[in-house]
């Protein structure tokens, strides 16, 4: 009987050998059928309206100050666009295919997709393979490293120990890891989760729940960084990408906001300035 510790090895060995289609046909067919699911749901029209904000089990690792925005931002700012739709659309293509090369290449995958529930809020992890809590995340080339070498446990910026330990806290296995996926060449990558290193994610579902029903939101997720040696301050990386950066900063330099500058390395949001940079401000 096959063990997690070779997935990797069976699935790279399956697409270079190939199988018996015939005796793999029922898989083959599910993965059909959800692929097809899933290009129905990402071509269907989509409603213009927001819909309510619920606490999910794969947000728990986001910063509450971010979750606080989205839960009592009026305006849409968090719709996410057409690339970054097509992107999630990709995401999910690849745990199919991965998913459906475990399965083939002998390995027991169970409970796909299955409901999870903590202290009311709720999840779907990705599967059980060979009774190892599996989530399955496609990466750009510099996060695959974060997994391949075990760096997530010191710079997990999306909260991805947080939500696979909510996972496992809810479906009570302790045994979890995480199946990376290189999106650029395919390289592929199991990072088992250091039973120490899982977090209770009850203790974190109570404190966002206080949090989020709070009339003013928590303190801001990360610092300001100084900008070389100008004197100036910037938004740490984290927060260039957050929708709600405007809102979020727009007590800063004396009341303006967040002034936007465009060097050629990109735009660099600048929260304090002692020295006016000698490129084109943008906003």
């Amino acid at each position: 009987m096959k063990t997690i510790d070779t997935l990797i090895d069976d699935v790279v060995d399956l697409a270079e050998k190939g199988v018996d289609i015939q005796r793999h046909q029922s898989s083959i067919d599910k993965f059909s059928k959800n692929m097809r699911e899933l290009i129905e749901e990402f071509l269907s029209k989509k409603e213009k309206n927001k819909e309510k904000f619920r606490l999910r089990m794969s947000a728990l690792g986001t910063p509450a100050r971010k979750l606080w925005y989205q839960k009592n931002t009026i305006d849409d700012l968090d719709t996410f666009s057409g690339s970054h739709l097509i992107k999630f659309f990709y995401g999910h293509m690849i745990e199919e295919l991965v998913l459906l090369l475990a399965e083939v290449s002998g390995h027991k995958v169970e409970h796909r997709q299955r409901e999870l529930n903590l202290d009311d809020v709720k999840g779907h992890q990705d599967a059980e393979i060979d009774g190892v809590l599996v989530d399955v995340k496609s990466t750009s080339a510099y996060s695959f490293d974060k997994f391949k070498n075990s760096k997530l446990y010191e710079d997990d910026p999306f909260g991805y120990i947080t939500q696979i330990s909510a996972y496992s806290q809810a479906s009570k296995n302790k045994d979890a890891a995480f199946w990376a996926v290189n999106k650029q060449t395919a390289d592929m990558a199991l990072m088992h989760i250091d039973k120490s290193h899982l977090e209770d994610a009850v203790s974190r579902i109570k404190y966002l729940k206080k949090i989020l029903d709070s009339d003013v939101p928590p303190q801001r997720c990360y610092e300001e960084q100084f900008e070389g040696k100008t004197g100036n301050k910037k938004l740490d990386k984290n927060c260039t990408f957050c929708a709600f950066k405007y809102e979020c900063w727009k007590d800063v330099n004396n009341g303006e906001g967040l002034r936007v500058f465009k060097y050629a390395r990109g735009r660099v949001y600048l929260t304090h300035i002692e020295t006016l940079p000698n490129v084109e401000e943008v906003l």
